[in-house]
Order: structure tokens, then C-alpha cells, then sequence
């Protein structure tokens, strides 16, 4: 397996440098084929500095292009303030480490913004998470066929394997299930769509019975999401409807690998009523809350300490900072939260620019430009700041949604 990786990134390396600005629609697949290589190679490894150096060559290629306006003004700032945080953190290297992949993804803002301007890029890059769904589904498969790939995480007595991706590896397809209205309607061909449709709900079985909550709500999330806004609703609830009873016909394949799974999380109280009482999640943040707004140390709870880098220590590493609200909080401190709450704010303004009469288009950019935004606010309580290859692909199509918003919405004013 480790020469198919070796000759994939180097495939990869030859066809970034042929395609320049164009290789960023192919960001999605290479991103999730890297985060499966994670099964074979370890941390650390060459693997982990390929991500950085792919990015940062494709972004050589937009460095001209780089919108300096009131879109990016909040996300700049953001990132000017946290890199200098980087300089005053007792663990400089995790910290920068870090910073890296918060900026690795959110910059992927800007670039959708430059790059998508037209229905047949957006078509292209919803070609390639049709291939990301599809190797998410050979990626699990072989994981339980051929016991490749990374274990439960739950359960590790557990023999067998849940693919190459494992459980947190699928939430980028988990995204792109939903995102799946958008994706299906600048699909052409019957076939595909119907390719696209089954395949992702075989996905999401293998993401039902990795029980991870996340993974499983990010759909549920993004399609309701969607539904919500869309002047079609019963075409979607029907989508779901279907969807939900394909999934219940094809549950004697799955069922009992599910609820063996679900009794693990289950005897470990992660279902009961007052489960967060427990979680690691909900306490870390009731510590964190309490520490920075006790202002017991006043710098400290307005410039955060050890940003990204809150479970390392000169002389044993701990558990880090998982959700976002205390990951930011505690590393960036009251002004770096204000500073990112700024850039959400920012987010669910831009689409108000689109004030005529709206096309069925740009209702379908919009909606699944607010899919995408209640997806992020979502994974932000369980934690993705570090997630580079789900953010970046968020990013990205957030950027794709507005900058096709705004050209359909310059279309209507000059038609």
C-alpha cells in the first residue's frame, strides 16, 4: 500500500503543477486519500508536511488574486491576530502546527471566491465529491472486508477494522451527503445522479455503524438545513423520506453490527438522559468559561494562553481543548473569540446583497450556502477547528456559494 500512496502524491504533485489554479477542485479527493494514507503512516511522517506544501503551491497560484474587501476583512484579521499569538506560546512548534491548519482552512474562503465564477466549475468540483463519496464507500468497505484500516474507537477488543478512513476520516463525506441537493441538481446524467444517490447512503451506513454523533448529524443537519430554506420543500422531504426507507430495507445487512456498536456507547453512558453531565466536552468548557471569566489573569483571559496547543506541556502531553468555543477561549482568549463570532456574523450578512427577484439558481446557491453555515456552527460544539480536510472543503464551497450568488445576482440586475 505504500508505494500506491507514494505513486498517488506523486500523480498528485505533477498534476497540481500542470493545472495550477484548476487543481483546487481536485482538493476535496486529494485531501481525503491523504487522510486515509494516517492508516499506514504515522504522525509526523513526510504524509503529514505533504497537505502544507500542496496548499501552499496552489495558492501561490491565487496570490495575485486574493480579494482584499469587506468578504475577507474579519478572516484576515483573525488570522493576522492568532499568528501573532503564535510568537508568545510556551509550545511554539504545536502551536504553529496548529495555526497552520486553521489557516490552511479557512483560507480555502477566499480562493472558492476567486476561483468559482461559473456553473461549470461548480459542476466540476461536485464531480469530484461524487469520487469522494465513492472511495469513502471502497475505503470503509475494505476496512470490514479485509480488516484495513484503523480500529473501533470504542471498543478495542473489537477485532476487524472500520476502513481507511476510520470514524472521524468520513465527516468530509459526511458534508458532501449534506450538501447532496446541490450536488444532484448540476449533475446531468440520470445515471450518475442515481450513482451519487445510492452510493451515499451506503456511506452513511458505514457512518451509522462508526456511532460517531458528529458524523452522523452533519447530514441530518445539512439537509434539514436545506429543506428549511428552500421554496421546495416536499421535493427534498421526499428525497428523505426515500433515502430513510431504502436505509431501513437494507438495515438486516447492518443491524446487528449497529446495535452491538450502539450497546459499547450505550454501557459507557453516552446515551443517557444527562450524558453531558460526563462528557469531556461539556466540562472542559464549564472550566474553561469559569477560568477566563474569572479574570483572575486579566492577559490571559483576553489573549488566551498556549494557543492550539492547550494539552502540551514541557514534560507530558494531556488531553486538548476539544470543542471550539474552548479551544478558542482558552488559547486565543475574550478578543480572539470576539475576532472569529466577527467572521460568522460577516457570514450570515453577505447573502442579504441579493435583493431582486431571486432565480431558482441563485435560491439553490443561497440555501446550500446556509446548509454549509449550520453545518460549521454544528461540528463547532463537538470540535473541528483542527479538521483540516472537512473544513477546508466547507470553506471552499462557502466561498463557491457566495461568489455564484453575487454573479447570478449581477446577472438579474443587467437582464
Amino acid at each position: 500500500m505504500y508505494l500506491v500512496y507514494y505513486i498517488f502524491f506523486a500523480v498528485s504533485l505533477i498534476w497540481l503543477l500542470y493545472k495550477k489554479q484548476d487543481f483546487i477542485v481536485w482538493l476535496p479527493f486529494f485531501y481525503i486519500v491523504l487522510d486515509s494514507s494516517f492508516s499506514f503512516f504515522p504522525t509526523l511522517s513526510i504524509v503529514t508536511f505533504l497537505r502544507p506544501a500542496v496548499f501552499f503551491i496552489l495558492f501561490s497560484f491565487f496570490i495575485k488574486k486574493i480579494p482584499k474587501n469587506g468578504l475577507t476583512k474579519d478572516l484576515y484579521l483573525f488570522l493576522i491576530y492568532t499568528f501573532i499569538l503564535v510568537f508568545f506560546s510556551s509550545q511554539i512548534f504545536y502551536s504553529f502546527k496548529g495555526y497552520l491548519q486553521v489557516f490552511i482552512s479557512m483560507m480555502c474562503f477566499p480562493l472558492g471566491y476567486i476561483y468559482f465564477n461559473s456553473t461549470t466549475k461548480l459542476r466540476n468540483i461536485n464531480k469530484v465529491l461524487l469520487y469522494l463519496i465513492l472511495f469513502s464507500v471502497f475505503s470503509s468497505a475494505v476496512g470490514y472486508l479485509f480488516g484495513w484500516g484503523r480500529k473501533f474507537d470504542y471498543d478495542a477488543s473489537e477485532e476487524g477494522a472500520n476502513g481507511l478512513l476510520g470514524s472521524s476520516g468520513l465527516y468530509s463525506t459526511a458534508l458532501a451527503i449534506g450538501i447532496l441537493p446541490l450536488l444532484l441538481t448540476t449533475i446531468p446524467h440520470r445515471f450518475w445522479r442515481w450513482i451519487l444517490f445510492s452510493s451515499s447512503l451506503m456511506v452513511f451506513i458505514f457512518i451509522l455503524i462508526n456511532m460517531r454523533r458528529t458524523a452522523i448529524f452533519i447530514p441530518i443537519v445539512g439537509l434539514l438545513t436545506f429543506a428549511w430554506f428552500t421554496p421546495n420543500k416536499s421535493k427534498i422531504f421526499s428525497g428523505i423520506v426515500l433515502g430513510v426507507g431504502l436505509l431501513l430495507l437494507a438495515s438486516p445487512l447492518y443491524l446487528d453490527k449497529l446495535i452491538s456498536r450502539y450497546n459499547v456507547r450505550a454501557d459507557s453512558g453516552r446515551f443517557d438522559e444527562d450524558f453531558y453531565k460526563t462528557e469531556n466536552r461539556f466540562i472542559e468548557n464549564v472550566v474553561v468559561f469559569t477560568d477566563v471569566f474569572s479574570f483572575n489573569n486579566p492577559v490571559r483571559s483576553l489573549f488566551g494562553d498556549k494557543i492550539y496547543a492547550s494539552g502540551r506541556f514541557d514534560d507530558r502531553k494531556a488531553r486538548m481543548n476539544h470543542s471550539d468555543p474552548a479551544n478558542l477561549l482558552a488559547g486565543t482568549g475574550i478578543i480572539g473569540v470576539f475576532l472569529y463570532i466577527m467572521i460568522y456574523i460577516s457570514f450570515f450578512r453577505f447573502p442579504r446583497f441579493c435583493k431582486n427577484k431571486v432565480s431558482s439558481q441563485l435560491q439553490l446557491y443561497k440555501t446550500t450556502y446556509y446548509s454549509l453555515l449550520f453545518i460549521s456552527l454544528f461540528v463547532s460544539l463537538n470540535g473541528s477547528l483542527m479538521l483540516v480536510s472537512l473544513r477546508s472543503i466547507l470553506f471552499l464551497y462557502l466561498g463557491a456559494m457566495l461568489s455564484l450568488m453575487y454573479r447570478d445576482e449581477q446577472d438579474v440586475q443587467f437582464n
